[in-house]
């Protein structure tokens, strides 16, 4: 009978960190030592005077053959921290294997949530890791470039009527999280829109017109405060795992730890969204089209065969501002907003999807957190780790 063994991937990872670090000196140590002898060894292969020179031939052969079991030995300690940091990584993986399989024969159950870490992502802003020279448009759902387009819609009727729109009504979500994900908007909703005293009828027929070209221009200055404050309403908490799609290029420089003048992959910014959002969009279509990743010049389309997405944690949620502005300055200055990006951001802190209810958070130029990572998503929903962050190796491929 096998006895049950607990593990914790963080101190398994931790441990493995701490042997790979003593590992490399351990063989740097007998690198030196190595070359000190062969030093030893060329400098009495010139001295042929005596006993002497004997002597500190011998010494300096002791030293390489030393140095030689040393650096063997360091080598072998680094190659077990990294298995052991693997082995937290497989553990890890089947813990969120694991729960996956449990939510799915528990789809009813609003109570537990299980599951891996990780989310999705929302507008995105200048490319992908924190640069410091250049900076490029804003990006509704996603990185890559996105210029502003600019164009206007009237503003629609109070009581313009619209189907109801998904993700209102406390609609279940597709979603299998972790404990710490909590609930989706579309959970979260009813209540919150109870407290302000608005009906959901009210709230989709605002949201499907800012969804439109014009984004918070097309209400009226009451309504789009009036959302406003509904989606202030909608909280964001330090250690909230969040997800943001990645462009190719920006997951290139990620995955190659590249840092220079435009792009540090030591550091994130740009549109977040909670990953307790972000599970009901598991496919590179349902991506593009949850979170409005169809900016003019996008590198993304419904048919990709992959996209990366980078999942991280929330440190300071003053960090992370909700996007309030809108596709002109006429639709920033309705809602109160300062960031004018071009469409098809709606600026109401939503991504601009009548599919799929994705609140966003702008994510201010911050360090990455150790354990982040990124996973790769297939066109089939099948997801796999690719790398893990640390603050001492960078991004190290799993």
């Amino acid at each position: 009978m096998m006895s049950k063994i607990h593990t914790n991937p963080g101190h398994m990872r931790k441990s493995g960190n701490k042997l790979t670090d003593f590992g490399g000196k351990l063989a740097a140590g007998g690198e030196k030592l190595n070359s000190a002898g062969q030093n030893l060894v060329a400098h009495a292969s010139r001295d042929s005077s005596g006993f002497g020179a004997v002597i500190t031939k011998a010494f300096g052969k002791g030293l390489q053959i030393t140095g030689k079991v040393f650096g063997e030995g360091g080598r072998v300690v680094e190659t077990a921290g990294k298995h052991l940091g693997t082995t937290a990584d497989l553990h890890e993986e089947a813990d969120h294997n694991g729960a996956s399989l449990l939510n799915k024969h528990q789809p009813h159950d609003k109570t537990v949530k299980l599951g891996a870490k990780g989310g999705t992502h929302t507008a995105s802003a200048k490319s992908g890791g924190g640069g410091k020279g250049r900076t490029v448009d804003k990006l509704p759902g996603g990185g890559g470039d996105h210029h502003e387009s600019g164009s206007t819609a009237p503003s629609g009727a109070k009581n313009h009527k619209v189907d109801k729109l998904p993700g209102g009504g406390g609609e279940r979500t597709r979603m299998s999280g972790d404990l710490r994900e909590g609930r989706s908007a579309a959970e979260e909703l009813p209540d919150i829109l109870k407290r302000h005293g608005v009906s959901q009828a009210e709230f989709d027929s605002m949201r499907h017109r800012m969804n439109q070209p014009g984004g918070t221009a097309n209400v009226s200055h009451e309504e789009a405060m009036k959302f406003r404050r509904i989606r202030e309403d909608i909280p964001l908490e330090r250690n909230t795992p969040v997800q943001k799609v990645l462009n190719p290029q920006a997951a290139h420089d990620y995955l190659s730890n590249t840092r220079n003048e435009h792009f540090d992959a030591n550091r994130a910014r740009g549109c977040f969204a909670r990953m307790s959002d972000a599970r009901q969009m598991s496919t590179p279509a349902e991506f593009h089209d949850g979170l409005r990743l169809d900016f003019k010049g996008t590198p993304f389309s419904k048919d990709m065969e992959s996209v990366h997405v980078l999942r991280s944690e929330v440190g300071d949620p003053k960090d992370y501002p909700i996007p309030f502005g809108g596709p002109n300055q006429k639709g920033a200055d309705n809602i109160g907003g300062k960031n004018v990006w071009g469409e098809p951001f709606t600026g109401n802190g939503y991504t601009g999807s009548n599919d799929h209810l994705v609140p966003e958070w702008d994510r201010q130029d911050s360090p990455l957190r150790n354990g982040d990572t990124i996973h790769e998503i297939d066109k089939h929903g099948n997801e796999r780790l690719v790398a893990r962050y640390s603050k001492r190796h960078g991004w190290v491929r799993v």
